[in-house]
């Protein structure tokens, strides 16, 4: 018995490594079926063009002609659409199973792991900002985060050793996001301002910024990265296109989740909650660095108030755990590699990690054998999804036009749109109106009757009077607590100028467009249903 508990005591640490790494990668198997998303339906046809034809000046999946594009992301698209053609869903669960190993790379490495005496604690850190990052498909939200995470530390690796080599980082991070993801090579410079711009201090807070010849050696690095935003396809389009998407006017009436300012019925309101009261405790404390105080206020904005605030928020969280982190530093209660538990109870809890994992692969109903597949698009086809909107309806609706229609063009909101864009039907507008929202309408001032079908996104009310035969209509919509109305003429005359071939709605979503068209039985029929979708064709 003496043997035996000697044993359990000497071994109790290895069994908790063997807890650490069993969880993580538990974790990161779930996470990694969980690679689709509406947007990836654009980004693998878009990349498939790019190899075959080269960069498109002129949208080549939309039946308007002459919309001028700027492919932001490229890049991106063409890693995908490359992992797509070789091994189909497989290629893709592959690479984003690698991105989510990265993930928890980079922010190990940012928080030290290596030299770390609390490794649990840092990896129960990295797994709360992957569930708080909100984007773990994918998109390219995680790349950028990635990125942000490699400059932030290349940064403080500068300021603490002095090294140059670091900044080599810089102009590479921003080289790899303007072409994969030019929508958010901003905040590349935005992070640096906590570490070069001698922001307001407070009483208790230490300033650890880079200055004097530091900053002097940086300044070179810096105008390179500069010089590298230019270093892309598409050249001064690719750079101000963040800025022509957020004047485009799509914003001011779109409903986009990642869009919305907090609100208290968010399913992370509460994880905001809790972590603004950590920081205000760390404040009051006054254990923050400059860095860290500002990094959570900049970014914490962001999340209260502006646009796709969940991966830039998951930032300020990792600047707050790693102030929470330093303060378990020489407390050996903390340390919970020290709780001496027998080593069978750690492998019971790495086998519930396991099962717990597996359990939750069966109740999500994720069809791995498909996901694995290797030979054709059955698993995009049939399974595709987003948190919202589900594809698997629109695959009969896309095998009615294989089989009865296939040069036809398609009307749907965006959404939707991309699934048929996969499918190779021409559409009228995919997930990314904002280049060409204003072609569409001819101008600049547009009525909301433009917006709403240029967006090919109807969200307004149709109220119908009964007691006239369904003749007196009305389109309603409220912008900025000013009424709109339309007769039910405008909208006829909107939906018809259209001119596709096919228009794809469903009763919730598109109220208006669906009663138009059930209403005009002389113009549109209804030819095929699948779930809450309706397909009605042009006669």
């Amino acid at each position: 018995m003496d043997s035996v508990k000697q044993f359990l005591t000497t071994h109790n640490k290895r069994f908790w490594v063997i807890v650490l790494w069993v969880s993580v990668l538990s974790f990161v198997v779930y996470k990694s079926f969980h690679f689709l998303d509406t947007d990836i339906y654009n980004v693998i046809p878009t990349g498939r063009y790019i190899l075959e034809n080269g960069f498109p000046k002129e949208n080549p999946f939309t039946f308007n002609p002459g919309l001028s594009v700027v492919i932001y992301n490229w890049l991106y698209s063409v890693v995908l659409a490359l992992f797509y053609n070789k091994l189909y869903t497989f290629g893709l669960w592959i690479l984003h199973f690698c991105t989510l190993i990265l993930f928890f790379t980079c922010v190990f490495r940012f928080f030290k792991f290596r030299e770390s005496k609390n490794k649990i604690l840092i990896a129960f850190f990295t797994i709360v900002l992957l569930v708080m990052f909100g984007y773990v498909n994918l998109r390219a939200e995680l790349l950028t985060f990635i990125l942000l995470v490699v400059e932030i530390d290349a940064i403080e690796r500068f300021r603490d050793t002095g090294k140059t080599r670091y900044l080599w980082l810089l102009p590479l991070t921003v080289l790899l996001e303007i072409n994969s993801h030019a929508s958010y090579w901003v905040v590349h410079y935005v992070v640096l301002l906590p570490y070069l711009v001698p922001l307001p201090l407070f009483i208790g807070i230490k300033y650890v910024h880079i200055s004097g010849r530091y900053f002097i050696k940086m300044l070179p690095y810096l105008l390179f990265s500069i010089l590298m935003l230019f270093i892309n396809p598409y050249g001064v389009g690719n750079v101000l296109y963040v800025f022509y998407a957020l004047t485009s006017g799509i914003l001011g009436f779109s409903n986009i989740l990642e869009q919305n300012p907090f609100s208290i019925s968010s399913p992370f309101s509460i994880g905001f909650i809790v972590f603004l009261i950590f920081f205000l405790v760390m404040l009051y404390k006054k254990k923050l660095l400059s860095t860290e105080f500002y990094m959570y206020i900049g970014f914490s904005f962001l999340f209260f108030f502006a646009a796709k605030w969940l991966p830039f928020y998951t930032i300020s969280l990792m600047f707050l755990f790693r102030c929470l982190y330093r303060q378990t530093i020489g407390k050996e209660y903390l340390r919970i590699e020290e709780f001496k538990f027998p080593n069978f109870i750690s492998v019971l809890i790495a086998i519930a990690n396991i099962f717990l994992i597996g359990l939750a692969i069966y109740v999500k109903q994720i069809d791995i054998v498909n996901v694995f597949n290797t030979t054709s698009d059955f698993y995009m086809d049939t399974y595709g999804n987003d948190n919202t909107h589900t594809f698997y309806a629109l695959d009969s609706l896309a095998d009615y036009l294989d089989d009865n229609d296939p040069d036809a063009t398609v009307y749907a909101y965006f959404h939707r749109a991309n699934y048929f864009e996969f499918r190779g039907y021409k559409i009228f507008t995919d997930s990314r109106p904002e280049l060409y929202v204003k072609e569409i309408c001819g101008t600049d001032d547009y009525s909301i009757l433009d917006y709403k079908v240029a967006y090919g996104c109807d969200i307004v009310s149709l109220h119908r009077d009964n007691s006239k035969n369904k003749m007196n209509h009305v389109l309603t919509y409220d912008m900025n607590k000013v009424d709109y109305v339309l007769s039910y003429a405008e909208y006829g005359r909107a939906v018809d100028s259209v001119n596709a071939d096919y228009y794809v709605v469903d009763v919730t979503s598109n109220p208006a467009l669906y009663h138009y068209l059930e209403d005009n039985t002389d113009k549109y029929e209804c030819v095929a249903t699948s779930g809450e979708y309706l397909m009605f064709k042009r006669l």
